[in-house]
């Protein structure tokens, strides 16, 4: 999170509400302080540490084409 403010590039954020290795608040926090404009997050209401798996996945796949 401290260094989210540094961010110079689109980002895509997940964060999984039940994660115990991460908790949702400081993807929430990082994604917040994010600096660049062009910035994504994807929620998943009842997942853990493995976030949205193959549905994430997806989602980078139709997110990607074209940032960069």
């Amino acid at each position: 999170m401290h260094f989210a403010a540094r961010g110079r590039a689109p980002a895509l954020f997940s964060a999984a509400l039940e994660d115990q290795a991460c908790p949702p608040s400081t993807v929430f926090a990082a994604f917040n302080a994010w600096a660049h404009k062009d910035k994504t997050i994807e929620v998943y209401d009842f997942n853990d540490h493995e976030g949205g798996g193959p549905c994430q996945e997806a989602v980078q796949l139709r997110w990607l084409p074209g940032r960069f």
